[in-house]
């Protein structure tokens, strides 16, 4: 048993929430063997939570050993802008520059989030008013089932809480994923198949949303204070 502490995200932690990350891109499971730079895989869905909204990026772990995180925004059509513009940019010239390019996994790799991407941002436009924050959330296998996910949720939506969000909105690709969230509270705001990726066929994901503004909550950050220090146990 080890005391486990949810906490902001700290440059330490990077190596760790990278890999974790890339070990469950495909779909929940891992990129080796198919694509190896860990560092461009993790960027492309981290880079915007380190860079432009480190407060909404909050790990899990023993002492400096990170074994979870969630990474989130308040506004997701300030996520999808700032996305654009600040992590874009430094994703295709790394692409371009450093040869991913000449190889068609790559390629296909690229192609195929883009279009998953394209979907997503269709389906979830008519929920940003009621659910206008998101999440993604990813605990390393070796840590599962042990409360660590409940921990960072309860500390994430005190951090809402604190910015008078109305609501916040996740994409589940798993019956796993579906149960967690509902165990929570969420429920599902859609339904829909995603494109292919890779060699996976499409798949089957949820949008699944939580209302979870608290009127008396915005503007006291000492309650993110506690959930944060509430979130130290024993798992």
């Amino acid at each position: 048993m080890s005391t486990n502490t949810v906490r902001h995200f700290m440059p330490l932690d990077l190596a760790a929430v990278q890999l974790i990350c890339y070990d469950t891109a495909l779909r929940g499971a891992t990129l080796r063997g198919v694509f190896d730079d860990v560092r461009l895989v993790a960027d492309a869905i981290l880079l915007y939570h380190i860079k432009v909204e480190p407060d909404s990026f909050l790990v899990a772990g023993a002492e400096t050993r990170v074994s979870g995180y969630i990474a989130g925004c308040v506004d997701t059509r300030r996520f999808d802008r700032l996305y654009r513009r600040r992590v874009l940019p430094s994703l295709v010239l790394r692409i371009a520059t450093q040869g991913h390019w000449a190889h068609r996994i790559c390629r296909r790799l690229l192609y195929d989030s883009m279009a998953y991407g394209r979907v997503l941002h269709a389906q979830r436009q008519r929920f940003l008013e009621a659910y206008p924050a998101h999440l993604h959330i990813n605990v390393a296998q070796s840590a599962r089932g042990a409360g660590m996910g409940s921990s960072l949720l309860a500390a994430f939506t005190a951090h809402l809480a604190t910015h008078g969000v109305c609501g916040v909105h996740a994409v589940v690709q798993s019956p796993h994923g579906a149960a967690f969230f509902a165990e929570h509270g969420f429920t599902v705001l859609a339904h829909y198949q995603s494109p292919p990726l890779l060699h996976l066929p499409p798949a089957d994901v949820r949008i699944m949303g939580l209302t979870c503004m608290d009127t008396h909550s915005k503007g006291k950050p000492e309650l993110l204070d506690t959930a944060l220090n509430g979130a130290t146990r024993e798992l």
